[in-house]
């Protein structure tokens, strides 16, 4: 323990940091069902605006190997690119030191020998436009860092991946070839 701190430097608590926990019902459809009006029509402005643009999309899992360090540097990359956003709300960039995104691969590359980590990523036209890290702990899913390509910011491109993300780990989701690309 003292020698990973030692390489990654001193830890630093953060206080109030918000957390939210959604219990997902048997169905995707109902939990659908008990969304308000309003995310409802979130989720399908998502779908339709991408549609609508001819966009080719594809949603990803990497779980393991070199397509998940692959997907965690994009993640990072994408994460930089929200944090340098001026004309929104203000999200700080973690990863601003090399540490830091050691870390993440060591975190992630562990819990991945568990098959615990996942990166959920939308691509659109063949590049990766959004990426957010999770976490699978029995029947959980803890959604952690994101980051978005801000020239794709009007399709609500994160509210995709984190339904997507949804869909794919809820129980009644797709298993593996199903709709999804897992890597």
């Amino acid at each position: 323990m003292a020698e990973r701190l030692s390489a990654y430097g001193k830890p630093v608590w953060l206080a109030n940091v918000p957390y939210f926990v959604l219990d997902l019902p048997a169905t995707w459809e109902n939990f659908l069902a008990t969304r308000p009006r309003n995310v409802k029509e979130s989720l399908r402005k998502c779908r339709n605006s991408l549609r609508n643009a001819n966009l080719q999309t594809r949603f990803q899992v990497a779980e393991r190997g070199p397509v998940l360090r692959r997907s965690i540097d994009e993640l990072v990359r994408l994460h930089r690119a929200r944090a340098e956003r001026t004309d929104t709300v203000q999200h700080t960039n973690v990863f601003t030191k090399g540490s830091a995104t050691r870390f993440l691969s060591e975190v992630c590359e562990s819990h991945a020998a568990r098959g615990r980590t996942r990166v959920f990523s939308l691509e659109i036209e063949g590049r990766t436009v959004a990426a957010r890290l999770g976490f699978v702990v029995g029947d959980s899913l803890y959604l952690s860092y994101s980051g978005y390509d801000p020239a794709f910011a009007r399709y609500s491109v994160m509210t995709t991946v984190v339904a997507e993300a949804m869909k794919v780990c809820h129980p009644s989701g797709p298993s593996h070839g199903e709709s999804i690309n897992r890597r």
